[in-house]
């Protein structure tokens, strides 16, 4: 019975224990479930984040592959040359490192492929680095993908000349990215990097012929050219996407799963492109973090036509933080409680004197618990509250009474709804009853305010009254103002993301971006002031207010960008004290409407800054750090735009600007060629194409060097440009040629007055390196609609008229007429039989004989060419010699009459005839070559010929050009004991005082001196002077073009050693020369000269 009695008198302690363990334990897990519940809202949003960096990352990088199509699709030929230098402007290793190389694989049916393997192995770029251009793998296909172009080459010459659709299943992708357009990603693949391999994937883009249709499967085919392609380095691509901390937090991997069509492949390491664990410092390792639930999330992302599985995992103690404790501060107080009542039931029971002592102790234990409670509240930011409808009384703990600016105990719902913000008290109301009198429970997210301006975020939970508490309502109150900011932040800048991507210009951004700021983060008023930098890029001003009642005053603002540059804030500022506000520029601007909080904030494109936004409150507001952190990530967002945006117009600006000059190129041209005739045939106006040739450019490139050349291209484009503000365009074409668009306008100057003011320009000589030089051009011009309608037309008729000017003795202008093109046909016709020729033997050389004035012998003959065609007959020289200048096959030409000269005046003295010498003519293309001198040796060495027996005739402007050069190639030939003179004397420089620093020994008069005498007094005098001066310097003088014996009398009176003309023979065949050498007789001669 005792033993009975005393467990009957434990029973209301074991009774209480329970109780209290039970209240305990629920505590437990409702407070564990909201940290859980914080934690999975945390990781999903750091998953989320990360997902849209990466697919900002890779469709940055994929910008940089649709610059290269562009590139390539703007243009019919892309020297390697070309490619490499818009390789080195995109400046790939710094902007984006994730870059191993980049290419292009040009489309060559195998019918071109022969073309096409000789056009590669005859590049300038490979032949200089001895490389040899084959196609890997080799073996006949129906059509090659050949990489053609790669850069950097050093490192991937074994790429060069790759057919990377040799295997049938990358053919079928290659394909199917031809047939859609679309990018192409080749999967995982493993890649050399120096003694390691490291994971990496492929790109491909197709590129299309500029113009062709390609809006069907059948139009892409056809117009499909090749396609550019990239190898990326995934851990690289990767870099710099979350800090050290960031990664330690967030583990995630990347997997390449197969094909958007095909079926997803498991997860495994053949998949992996990426762990993020590879960025993490090898010396400074992931600490080791308490063991706990790892949470996991699966999140897809298609690229380049596969599917990549983002596989996100985290342990929930590293992201729960101090708050993982809650829930054991919670159980560990709710056991103790449940202990110390338990001890007091069970002393009540069996002595009131003790239970008034233990009643003291538990009192004071209960208290500590309670503070325990409390400060478990306040550490988790959770308090609760409980109301009663039946005396309309809420209490609350002392952590919601903290959080709310209110006193402890209880109040009223008045009270406490006038916490709430008013936009959320008719829903916070009747979430209330419907648990009153439907027990419906609810959650729900109200904002609420405190007297002293703060602002914050409850998750209000509320449970219905249990069946012994009818009437009485509890919940609890979660603080989630730090949630509520990030989402916020999340949102804000979501949208600013939004209206970057939709901007057309940099002048778009700003007014939308004003606008969603002041609307997301609640301000009055708001607005944008540019500086003199942003104004001079276009940047708008911007004001935006939702308040009727500010409009006006917004209106009337004042620019914050005073003379004092240190109130332009580094970063964002917020500004709500008076003493702060009195100091800005425009103080009483804001004063005058009561402005109290003002966040502002500047805009810098690198270090220039381009305005300040500013955000206005009527209210005073305590500082925002969120809002803060909000304004620095979203003007770097704008920073970061506005940098894109520049190196896309730079990128824009080289494909269609000439780099020398800085002038529109070809392609610009062509567009805008395009434009000006379809605005003229629409509104039936004309205009016209000038087309502009510098004078002896080649010469002066050639001689003088290209640096010079260059310099003068420079400053004949300024030239231009400075005459030329009212033309449509200017452009250079390449070479020396520039082009220019002219339209018919009243109030502009008309063709011939721009035609003179362009000749005029060029009349001053130009200063270059020390050199005064002379420049002419020549101007070919063509109109719409009368000389064609398209610009194939007008620039071929423009061309040919350039051409007439030309030949019209250059410095002029010719507009084009319908008989130019007859002539130009003419002489493309005569240019392509020239250049069989040689090869078909229908040159030959007639000799013309020089007599000596003393003695009557033969001393010489010059040897001239004459062309023997099989259908035009005798081609005058006057007629295709200036062609083969211009085409370059003089120097061929110049070759064979070197060598058939030596040739048939050895074959004379194997014959016996008397020893002469043969004068050969030397183009400037000929002697800036660097072997003419071993081909002059070869020509005397293969004929057997001393070299006494040649003279080489040069002219002035040749030895004035370059004079160093020619004095000494000059010097090198008369050591071998080659004859020079200087051929039509007078014509040129005519400076006998300049002769004597040349090896010279011979000069010959021009004809034109020699016509008109006895009859011409000033042709007297110059021969008379030329002969007695040349004679002072050592020199011989021949006079040419002697045609009567009134020439033949005044040359032998005053000294001339020899003549040349029809008054002796004409220029005779070899055959008709060798009988004149051998009937000749020097009595017979001396008589005949009288």
């Amino acid at each position: 019975m005792r033993l009975r009695s005393r467990l009957l008198s434990l029973l209301p302690a074991w009774i209480v224990l329970v109780l209290a363990v039970a209240s305990s334990v629920a505590l437990y897990r409702v407070s564990g479930r909201l940290v859980e519940r914080e934690v999975l809202l945390k990781f999903d949003n750091h998953a989320g984040d990360v997902q849209d960096l990466i697919e900002t990352r890779v469709r940055l990088y994929s910008d940089v592959l649709v610059s290269l199509q562009a590139f390539f699709a703007a243009r019919e030929h892309v020297s390697r040359q070309e490619f490499h230098d818009f390789y080195n402007g995109l400046n790939l290793s710094e902007r984006y490192p994730g870059f191993q190389l980049v290419n292009y694989a040009r489309y060559v049916p195998a019918s071109e492929l022969e073309g096409f393997l000789a056009g590669q192995r005859d590049d300038p770029v490979l032949r200089a680095a001895d490389i040899s251009f084959i196609v890997k793998p080799p073996g006949a296909r129906p059509a090659y993908n050949i990489l053609t172009y790669v850069e950097p080459l050093e490192s991937n010459l074994a790429s060069l000349g790759v057919d990377v659709a040799a295997e049938p299943a990358r053919l079928r992708a290659l394909e199917q990215s031809r047939d859609t357009g679309q990018l192409l990603s080749s999967g995982r693949t493993i890649r050399p990097q120096g003694p390691r391999a490291t994971t990496g994937i492929a790109l491909r883009l197709p590129v299309y012929r500029k113009g062709m249709p390609i809006g069907t499967v059948e139009q892409r085919r056809l117009a499909y050219v090749g396609s550019v392609g990239a190898g990326i380095r995934v851990d690289d691509l990767m870099r710099g996407l979350l800090d050290n901390v960031q990664l330690r937090e967030l583990h995630f991997k990347i997997y390449d799963v197969g094909p958007l069509e095909a079926a997803p492949q498991p997860l495994g390491e053949s998949r992996l492109l990426f762990d993020s664990t590879n960025l993490l410092p090898k010396e400074n390792p992931p600490r080791q973090l308490a063991q706990g639930r790892t949470i996991k999330r699966q999140m897809p992302l298609r690229f380049g036509g596969r599917r990549w599985i983002i596989d996100f995992s985290a342990q929930a103690p590293s992201l729960m933080g101090s708050d993982r404790y809650i829930p054991d501060i919670t159980l560990g107080c709710g056991l103790a409680i449940a202990i110390l009542l338990s001890v007091l039931t069970h002393v009540l029971t069996r002595s009131r004197a003790r239970a008034l002592v233990l009643a003291n102790q538990m009192t004071y234990s209960l208290r500590e618990s309670e503070v325990a409670l409390a400060e478990a509240q306040r550490i988790a930011h959770l308090g609760s509250w409980s109301y009663d409808p039946r005396d309309g009384v809420v209490s609350w703990s002392d952590e919601l009474a903290r959080l709310l600016g209110k006193s402890k105990g209880r109040t009223t719902l008045e009270d406490f709804l006038s916490s709430i913000d008013v936009g959320y008290r008719t829903q916070l109301l009747a979430r209330i009853d419907a648990a009153l009198y439907a027990n419906q429970g609810f959650e729900v997210e109200v904002q609420y305010h405190v007297a002293n301006g703060r602002v914050g975020w409850l998750h209000l939970i509320g449970r219905p009254p249990a069946s012994g508490q009818r009437h009485l309502l509890r919940g609890t109150a979660m603080e989630i103002t730090h949630r509520k900011l990030a989402e916020r932040t999340y949102q804000l800048e979501h949208a600013v993301t939004l209206q970057l991507a939709i901007a057309r210009t940099d002048t778009d951004i700003i007014e939308p971006i004003v606008k969603t700021l002041c609307n997301g983060m609640h301000w009055d008023a708001a607005s944008f002031w540019p500086t003199r930098a942003g104004e001079i890029q276009a940047m708008p001003q911007a004001r935006f207010t939702d308040h009727p009642g500010l409009g006006p005053w917004l209106s009337r603002g004042r620019s914050p960008l005073g003379d004092d540059a240190q109130q332009i804030p580094d970063s964002p500022k917020w500004r709500n004290r008076k003493t702060e506000l009195a100091e800005l520029p425009h103080a009483e601007w804001l004063a005058a409407q009561g402005i109290s909080t003002m966040l502002s904030f500047p805009l810098r494109l690198e270090s220039t800054l381009l305005g300040v936004m500013e955000f206005y409150s009527r209210k005073r507001l305590p500082a925002d750090r969120s809002a803060l952190a909000a304004a620095e990530s979203i003007v770097n967002q704008i920073e970061q735009y506005m940098r894109r945006r520049r190196a896309e117009a730079d990128l824009r600006y080289v494909a269609t600007h000439d780099s020398l000059t800085g002038l529109p190129n070809r392609l610009l041209f062509n567009d805008t060629l395009q434009a000006v005739l379809a605005n003229a045939a629409r509104q039936g106006t004309s205009f016209h194409v000038m087309f502009i040739d510098i004078d002896q450019f080649k010469n002066i490139n050639d001689t003088l060097g290209h640096d010079v050349g260059d310099e003068l291209l420079r400053s004949c484009a300024d030239r231009l440009l400075g005459e030329l503000p009212h033309v449509e365009m200017l452009a250079r074409l390449g070479g020396d040629e520039f082009i220019v668009l002219l339209a018919d306008s009243p109030d502009r100057p008309g063709l011939v007055d721009t035609l003179k003011a362009i000749l005029a320009v060029f009349s001053a000589p130009v200063l270059i390196k020390s050199t005064e030089m002379q420049v002419t051009v020549s101007i070919g011009v063509s109109t719409f609609p009368q000389n064609g309608t398209d610009a194939s037309s007008l620039l071929k008729h423009a061309d040919i008229a350039m051409y007439r000017a030309k030949e019209q003795g250059k410095n002029t202008y010719q507009i084009y007429a319908q008989p130019m093109g007859a002539m130009l046909q003419e002489q493309v016709n005569l240019e392509s039989h020239l250049w069989r020729a040689l090869a078909n033997k229908e040159f030959e050389l007639h000799y013309q004989p020089r007599l000596s004035l003393k003695t009557g012998e033969i001393t010489g003959v010059e040897a001239l060419i004459r062309w023997r065609h099989p259908t035009l007959g005798l081609v005058p020289p006057l007629q295709f010699i200036p062609i083969a200048e211009k085409s370059g096959l003089i120097v061929p030409i110049g070759a064979w009459v070197l060598h058939e000269a030596c040739r048939q005046n050895a074959a004379w003295r194997a014959r016996g005839l008397a020893p002469l010498r043969v004068a050969v003519n030397l183009s400037a293309r000929q002697f800036i070559r660097n072997d003419l001198m071993q081909g002059v040796l070869s020509a005397l060495r293969e004929a057997g010929l001393p070299a006494d027996a040649l003279e080489l005739e040069i002219t002035e402007s040749l030895m004035m050009n370059q004079p160093e050069q020619v004095s000494k190639l000059l010097s090198r030939l008369k050591a071998k004991g080659v004859s020079v003179s200087v051929d039509d004397f007078g014509t040129g420089y005519s400076s006998l005082g300049y002769l004597k620093h040349f090896p010279v020994d011979t000069i010959k008069i021009d004809r034109s001196f020699i016509t008109h005498i006895p009859d011409s007094e000033s042709d007297k005098q110059i021969t008379a002077s030329v002969i007695a001066l040349a004679h002072c310097l050592h020199l011989d003088v021949i006079a040419e073009g002697v045609e009567t014996d009134a020439h033949v009398t005044f040359l032998r009176e005053h000294g001339c050693d020899e003549i040349q003309g029809y008054h002796f023979s004409k220029p005779l065949t070899a055959n008709d020369m060798t009988h004149l050498l051998g009937s000749h007789k020097a009595s017979a001669l001396s008589s005949a000269l009288g």
